[in-house]
């Protein structure tokens, strides 16, 4: 280095008569004398660099939490993310089919705007004889049984597009055209394609049951179409997607005068449909309505 005019920051170890180590850093200029530019010398500086690699280490310790930190805000963040959509998702799948759930979450489906007035078709079905069989079985058999209903049955809602309200004791009630929106037409096709389906699964479900003790169950179902208030209701606590109103009601009366294992309509919902889907079930007077409603039997 010394056939330099100056020099910086050269690293050295400097050993004391003690055997101990300093590090240093070494800079140096040349001296020459004025009058003739003859090298005089050199001057030397030291610079001991333990500070330095202290401060160094600490910065790289600073910088390493640093990125420890980011790195375990973003996988907070990513966990939340994921914690959220599991959330949204199990709830939707509770109410709603699956090919439905993407489209809520992309907000091509609104499944929570204020409710409103729908056009819908409105399902109930129920177990025909299932209170005389939890009289006679135990708490095992009747618990399994009802279970197994809901989870085929739920099934089946949605395979046909339909969205599940709530179950009330042994009983189911859907409704096709939210929050998804169909036509009328749709609607009703997909209601009794789905009742027809549902009477179909029964048939393997009883034969289940008969091994629990359980015969003589048998499903029946009422549909009716026409608008009904639509949304989210309840409190802060609790809130459920349901839909309400007076046809809601024609829709349950129309179940409890189905026959054991038949599909009863209202006539609106056989207008909707070919002629040759329904067949006149009769005049029937409904608790609660006024006048008596001409329903249809679904052929099977």
């Amino acid at each position: 280095f010394f056939d330099r005019d100056t020099f910086y920051g050269i690293p050295m170890k400097l050993y004391s008569g003690r055997g101990e180590v300093r590090t240093v850093s070494v800079s140096g200029s040349r001296v020459t004398d004025p009058a003739t530019g003859d090298l005089a010398g050199y001057v030397l500086t030291v610079h001991d660099t333990r500070e330095f690699h202290r401060e160094l280490n600490g910065h790289s310790r600073s910088l390493a939490q640093e990125k420890d930190r980011n790195h375990r805000l973003d996988n907070a963040r990513i966990a939340a993310e994921e914690r959220s959509e599991y959330l949204t998702e199990s709830v939707l799948k509770r109410y709603v089919a699956p090919s439905i759930i993407n489209e809520i979450l992309q907000g091509e489906v609104s499944f929570d705007k204020p409710a409103e007035l729908e056009n819908v078709t409105i399902f109930f079905c129920d177990l025909a004889g299932f209170t005389r069989a939890s009289e006679e079985l135990g708490t095992i058999a009747v618990s399994n049984i009802i279970n197994e209903f809901f989870t085929v049955m739920s099934d089946v809602i949605f395979e046909h597009g339909g969205t599940i309200d709530k179950f009330i004791g042994d009983s189911i009630m859907a409704f096709f055209g939210a929050p998804k929106a169909m036509d009328p037409a749709e609607q009703a096709q997909r209601a009794i394609d789905c009742a027809k389906a549902m009477q179909e699964a029964m048939e393997g479900l009883k034969l289940i049951w008969m091994t629990d003790g359980a015969e003589d169950l048998e499903l029946r179902v009422g549909i009716h179409q026409g608008d009904a208030v639509v949304g989210n209701f309840g409190s802060y606590r609790r809130v459920d997607y349901t839909c309400i109103g007076t046809n809601v009601n024609l829709a349950s009366r129309i179940e409890s005068v189905c026959e054991p294992g038949q599909v009863f309509v209202s006539e609106i919902v056989a207008s909707l449909v070919s002629d040759d889907q329904c067949e006149v079930a009769g005049n029937y007077q409904l608790k609660g309505i006024d006048s008596a409603q001409a329903l249809y039997r679904v052929r099977r």
